[in-house]
């Protein structure tokens, strides 16, 4: 009888984490949905700005004012989204009403650090306008200075945007974080296609601020249904709770020491008081604000004169004046996780820089070959990989704040598995189909056939590193996960430093070709460097499993790129002389058989994923508050 309890409990352990999987699988499926229309409503507001200020000096000071509020202020601001999930989640794991007063203590801090940091750019406008774009001057460069200041006003929107995101995915609400390019793209050119031929880029700049508004105000509601926020008077209406201050001298020491505690109105209160006494207080208070309380010292250690402890009790009105709007412990804890990260994206920043200073001394055209494969290159992982890991890492933060390690390993290793079944086929895609698709995406105009020669050439070594990069990015977050952000940041600079010895290495005999394959190579050290590390701090990850499934997605993929290649090899006057529209066609096609081949292979050979697929697919829904149904 015993051992088929344990079976049934067994059984509802696995029912409850495949049930949970195959949530996150369809959050994933709908936050790439979500993408992928963003991005078209992005390339629509792109058509908006041309149809409107063409290229231009309104376009080009719009462009470079742009560039404070996004660059300055948006990275910064971004890495709350990355650090403040593990530390929330933690308070919400053990008090849902603490967790509430760190969130509203997050968004009053982030609300004015931000406005001071506007306050500053403000000032400073005409020095970073300088820095940005050194060659303005005149009537451009005060015109770029005064759309800067404007758009600034976008900066405590940014902030508190910013916050929303991560306290919702904490709260397993996806879907409205994701949707809001919708209403900045919206807001954009609504002002540009209506305000902007008569007021010029200034419209521009004012939408600017509104659609970044929008992003705050879209994910508010949530925030509000789902009671994230600590309601303003919670603490003044928290009468049962009643702090006590008490101090002593502890005998033996001659130091004082106190105690502060929380208890049951009127209730009798042990409180440890420190020292090397160990004495412990009883107290009995009363409600009521500044109200005085007496203390009596249980096992009264020998005092000093007047060492009957006076103790002051504080309801919870005065503890809020105790810890105050803008304090929280977990606020100093997320502003001191943020600092790595921020270095960390600052030194994946200098790692461009060194790869374009270098691409500089090639051939006309090396570094925008560069910049147009590495863009085709992060299309899929930021529309699968980002969205599978946005859904993972609030798990994978709960679970390590409740020291459920095995869960959390094995989350990882789910993760990964869904990110190599994603991703192999797209590297596999790019390889094959690396010509074939810059011709249709970009060859017109002035992007001719050594323009898209050079692309091809760069994407096919960038795709080599494609899945690295996203199961490095993985393991990033399961760091941060477990509050270790220091780790990933070392990792980081090793990386950049190894990408700029392949860089000097290989430029030489393979060009801007040695810079792309450099960067794959760097980031599959990388990504072997962040594995050891992990593995040594937390235990075994089930590598051999994974490595196993990955074998199978590999072969998969093989079969698939080289099928779609041979038909691609026997197309190549189609390619290059058929219109637009035909050769489009085509290559949708092609895309289409590869995807085929590959899920057809993976389901003879028993892929959890293609199940996943097909579950996503049969029974996603939404409730109302923007969360898919469990």
């Amino acid at each position: 009888m015993e051992n088929n309890s344990i079976t049934r409990t067994e059984k509802t352990k696995n029912t409850v984490s495949t049930f949970s999987y195959r949530y996150m699988a369809k959050a994933a499926f709908w936050i790439s949905f979500l993408t992928i229309i963003s991005k078209i409503c992005g390339f629509g507001r792109e058509m908006a700005f041309a149809a409107v200020f063409g290229v231009g000096a309104q376009m080009d000071a719009y462009l470079v004012a742009s560039l404070i509020p996004t660059v300055f202020f948006a990275n910064f601001f971004g890495t709350l989204k990355t650090t403040a999930i593990p530390v929330y989640t933690r308070y919400l794991g053990k008090d849902r009403q603490e967790a509430g007063r760190l969130a509203r203590a997050l968004f009053s801090s982030a609300g004015l650090f931000s406005l001071a940091s506007a306050a500053v750019g403000l000032l400073l406008a005409p020095y970073l306008v300088k820095l940005l774009a050194p060659g303005f001057s005149g009537e451009l460069y005060f015109f770029t200075v005064q759309l800067s200041r404007i758009m600034l006003a976008a900066v405590p929107f940014l902030a508190l945007a910013s916050v929303a995101t991560p306290l919702l995915h904490a709260h397993s609400s996806f879907l409205i974080p994701a949707a809001i390019g919708f209403p900045y793209n919206a807001a954009l050119i609504a002002a540009v296609l209506i305000f902007g031929g008569r007021y010029g880029a200034v419209a521009a700049a004012c939408g600017l601020v509104i659609a970044v508004a929008g992003q705050f105000f879209l994910q508010y509601p949530a925030l509000r249904r789902g009671r994230i926020l600590a309601p303003r008077g919670a603490a003044a209406e928290a009468e049962p709770e009643l702090w006590v201050k008490a101090g002593t001298t502890a005998a033996g020491t001659g130091k004082g020491v106190e105690a502060w505690a929380r208890a049951e109105a009127g209730a009798g209160l042990k409180a440890g008081v420190g020292g090397k006494a160990g004495a412990s207080l009883e107290v009995e208070g009363e409600t009521g604000v500044g109200r005085s309380a007496t203390a009596e010292v249980g096992e009264r250690p020998e005092a000093e004169a007047g060492a009957g402890a006076n103790a002051e009790a504080k309801t919870g009105a005065d503890v809020a004046t105790r810890t105050g709007m803008l304090y929280h412990p977990g606020v100093k804890e997320i502003a001191v996780l943020t600092v790595p990260v921020l270095i960390g994206l600052i030194s994946a920043e200098l790692n461009l820089v060194v790869d374009r200073i270098l691409a500089s001394g090639l051939a006309e055209g090396s570094i925008s070959a560069l910049n147009y494969a590495a863009r085709l290159k992060s299309m899929p992982e930021g529309l699968f990989a980002v969205s599978l890991l946005t859904v993972f890492y609030p798990q994978l933060s709960r679970l390590a704040a409740d020291g459920r390690i095995d869960k959390f390993k094995e989350n990882i290793n789910r993760a990964a598995s869904g990110v190599v079944f994603l991703l192999l086929p797209m590297t596999a895609g790019f390889l094959a189909l690396n010509r074939p698709m810059v011709e249709v995406l970009f060859q017109r105009g002035a992007f001719d056939a050594r323009a898209a020669a050079l692309t091809s050439e760069a994407l096919f070594y960038y795709a080599i590193g494609l899945t690295f990069t996203a199961l490095s990015a993985l393991l990033v977050r399961a760091f941060y996960s477990l509050e270790d952000t220091s780790t990933p940041l070392k990792v980081s600079f090793i990386a950049v430093g190894l990408n700029i010895v392949l860089n000097l290495l290989l430029i030489g005999p393979m060009a801007h070709a040695g810079l792309a394959l450099a960067t794959s190579l760097a980031g599959g050290a990388g990504l072997c460097l962040r594995f050891f590390l992990l593995r040594r701090k937390i235990g075994p990850l089930g590598a051999k499993g994974l490595l196993f499934q990955a074998g199978k997605n590999c072969a998969a993929a093989f079969i698939m790129g080289v099928a779609i290649w041979f038909v691609s090899q026997h197309l190549s006057a189609f390619w290059n002389a058929a219109p637009f529209l035909e050769r489009a066609a085509a290559l949708l096609v092609l895309i289409a058989a590869g995807a085929l081949i590959y899920l057809g292979l993976s389901y003879l050979w028993g892929s959890r994923e293609v199940r996943f697929i097909y579950d996503i697919v049969r029974k996603a829904n939404l409730n109302k508050d923007g969360c898919l149904n469990k």
